[in-house]
């Protein structure tokens, strides 16, 4: 994995790059993080429903409260933990989450009276948006699925900006859509024991506890093995930013 010291997507951003799309909108905040950095259009993808009431209308963001997958259908959507009273930083998002995902067996998986869970739409982007410039995906490991419903988005767009909290195989399905990937900044628990990194910031979480941002001291050499390894001790993600060839 190339090094490139870049924090945020709104450092690479170009003005061509006019037509976004925010998968994993949560509450819109990054979708208008597009919009000042020069996107005329955001295409937010949401499905929790408890996210919905914090967006804010704009004629420039079309929300679509659906999740993103390799399949058009219905899927089960489980919310492990919203907002709590008093969370330092969120107290104006009492219930929304971030930390929400499809289940892999969806349908099956699906209860009902299980309050953590819900029922949602899952679209292909393919099926849904025309054209994007640049695709932002934080799906809580959804993202291979995402991009699996996206080849012909991902084959016009520009730039990816791709979280990684486990999966690191959506690092090969990028390149193979034609992408140079580098890593960013690594988001650690605050009692993590990785070595070899530089802390750079300390950040409120939704879930009521401060994170770390770093950065890798030294190049990769082996991407997934280093990355298994810092996740065994305090890793929580990082992001794949992906520019076309």
């Amino acid at each position: 994995m190339e090094e490139r010291r870049v924090r945020s997507f709104t450092e690479v951003l170009t003005p061509a790059c006019k037509i976004a799309i925010d998968g994993g909108a949560g509450y819109g905040g990054t979708a208008r993080e597009m919009l000042d950095a020069g996107a005329a259009h955001v295409h937010a993808f949401e499905p929790f429903e408890g996210n919905h009431k914090f967006f804010e209308t704009d004629d420039r963001i079309t929300l679509h409260k659906a999740a993103l997958g390799a399949h058009n259908g219905r899927g089960s959507f489980k919310v492990p933990q919203t907002v709590k009273e008093g969370t330092v930083g969120w107290e104006d998002k009492v219930g929304y989450s971030s930390a929400g995902a499809l289940e892999s067996d969806t349908i099956k998986t699906w209860n009902p009276f299980d309050k953590r869970r819900s029922h949602v739409e899952v679209v292909r982007a393919d099926d849904v948006v025309d054209h994007a410039d640049f695709i932002k995906l934080d799906l809580q490991g959804g993202e291979p699925d995402a991009l699996a419903g996206m080849p012909r988005l991902l084959a016009g767009a520009s730039v990816l900006w791709v979280e990684l909290i486990a999966k690191t195989e959506v690092v090969p399905i990028i390149r193979a859509a034609g992408f140079q990937t580098y890593t960013t900044a690594l988001l650690l628990n605050a009692d993590h024991t990785v070595d070899g990194v530089e802390v750079i910031d300390e950040i409120p979480s939704s879930a009521g506890v401060p994170y770390l941002v770093a950065w890798k001291a030294e190049p990769w050499v082996d991407f997934e093995a280093e990355f298994a390894a810092m996740k065994g001790r305090g890793l929580i993600q990082t992001d794949i930013l992906a520019l076309r060839g």
